[in-house]
């Protein structure tokens, strides 16, 4: 939990400051790449002030981002990823979020943390979730809104191959 947390928060914080944020200062010190890959984006801020290896992660290239925030990040205490959904303030927790790719069998995120940002969901991108991922065409995030009742979000995966690869070989710089 603290491991997700910890890489939510971060995720979180550059998110912040690559879309905009009311942190000017903060934001002034970030510079950043965009790569696109069919229906999938790479986005990677770097502190100009550290000359660090930049913070990269993965997002959807659609209007589900304007409602539900859905980035992939590398994980740096291994060689996998992670990915971290925002919902809106006010969902249904419980349930979490579901997840499923095509045709296959579901999966859950559970909510971590809520704050005034949204409510954090996050999962390893590993495993029999990042095969679907790569193999499959369409995902579909249910999100509940109250106790029987859920919004579908749908998503491409057209491109995200490529855009996970890319990922990985950044992080591994």
């Amino acid at each position: 939990m603290i491991w997700s947390f910890t890489i939510t928060l971060r995720l979180l914080l550059s998110c912040v400051l690559f879309i905009g944020s009311p942190y000017s200062m903060l934001a002034q010190t970030v510079t950043a790449d965009l790569r696109v890959f069919d229906d999938w984006r790479m986005i990677c801020t770097e502190q100009a002030s550290e000359g660090t290896n930049p913070d990269c992660h993965i997002v959807p290239d659609d209007d589900t981002q304007t409602v539900v925030l859905f980035s992939i990040s590398a994980d740096p205490e291994s060689t996998g990823a992670y990915g971290v959904i925002t919902a809106p303030v006010g969902v249904y927790l419980i349930p979490g979020i579901q997840l499923r790719v095509d045709a296959r069998r579901p999966f859950k995120a559970l909510y971590e943390v809520c704050d005034q940002t949204g409510c954090h969901a996050g999962f390893k991108v590993s495993g029999p979730v990042l095969s679907a991922f790569q193999q499959g065409l369409d995902l579909r995030l249910w999100i509940w809104t109250e106790d029987a009742k859920g919004t579908e979000y749908n998503v491409s995966l057209l491109g995200f191959s490529a855009a996970y690869q890319a990922l990985l070989e950044q992080s591994a710089r």
